[in-house]
């Protein structure tokens, strides 16, 4: 009996899709458990078994194949056109595949055909044509799509003009959705026809105005909107707007700006802002 079990077991293993050895455990597994059955019928039902999972295997293994299998990841903000930063633990990125070696605290993912769905602030690409380049320590994981192709028309929008910090706030006011992507180019391009400078980038995504900061803005992607803080106590503003206006730090009032009609409401507001003597 045990000769025509290992003959049964042999031929198992070219069918096997992890290997031979993968089948004798499971062979094994079966018998022990079903020790009340006769000789026979255990070895037969274990066969069943094995042969159950081998289909089963192999037909999941098609239907990826064909199907295709979509990862969808959450968090999403957009750094650049065709470069995000989402929420994905360590072991979550080695299912996509290890390395040659890993460096730092973020991983790095090379993915094709991404979609990005600001409403949700998640990122979609099929399984199979993402590659894993780094696995950091963190649960934070950098995402580029290789099938990205720039156009110039996306930088040519941008005057020459803009400083580094202008720019950098436009590439981080792109987590939000497309309306209010415009909102904070044209707040941000009607100022600086007025008032020349530059916005610095503080912690997250904050930025406040250089040289004088008498607005300051906060890029929101969970809200989908921009907190602007305005020099000037809010008994300043009150009664001379349409948008709500709060007290935040001494001496400086908060408002929201959330839909296109507010943005004439909140270059006024920045205009009464006070100025440094």
């Amino acid at each position: 009996m045990e000769a025509e079990t290992s003959s049964r077991v042999r031929k198992l293993r070219g069918l096997w899709p992890h290997g031979g050895h993968g089948a004798l455990i499971l062979f094994r597994y079966h018998r022990e458990k079903n020790y009340q059955l006769s000789e026979p019928l255990r070895t037969a039902y274990c066969v069943l078994q094995i042969v159950l999972y081998i289909v089963m295997s192999r037909t999941i293994l098609l239907w990826r194949c064909v199907m295709g299998l979509l990862v969808t990841a959450s968090g999403a903000m957009q750094l650049n056109p065709g470069i995000w930063t989402v929420e994905m633990a360590p072991h979550q990125v080695r299912l996509f595949g290890e390395p040659r070696q890993s460096y730092g605290v973020r991983s790095i993912l090379l993915a094709a055909s991404v979609t990005h769905d600001t409403g949700q602030a998640t990122i979609s690409f099929d399984a199979d044509q993402v590659h894993t380049l780094n696995v950091g320590t963190r649960s934070l994981a950098l995402v580029i799509d290789a099938s990205w192709e720039a156009e110039a028309e996306e930088y040519s929008e941008t005057p020459s003009t803009w400083g580094p910090g202008d720019r950098e706030f436009l590439t981080v006011a792109r987590c939000l959705p497309e309306e209010m992507q415009t909102v904070a180019k044209a707040i941000l391009q009607r100022v600086r026809q007025q008032w020349p400078g530059d916005l610095k980038r503080g912690l997250r995504r904050n930025f406040s105005n250089f040289p004088d900061n008498f607005w300051y803005v906060v890029v929101q992607p969970r809200s989908k909107e921009l907190s602007i803080t305005v020099r000037g106590d809010p008994k300043l503003f009150q009664g001379k707007t349409s948008l709500s206006v709060k007290a935040d730090r001494p001496g400086y009032t908060r408002f929201k700006v959330s839909s296109e009609k507010d943005t004439e409401p909140a270059l006024q507001l920045i205009g009464m802002s006070r100025r440094k003597q």
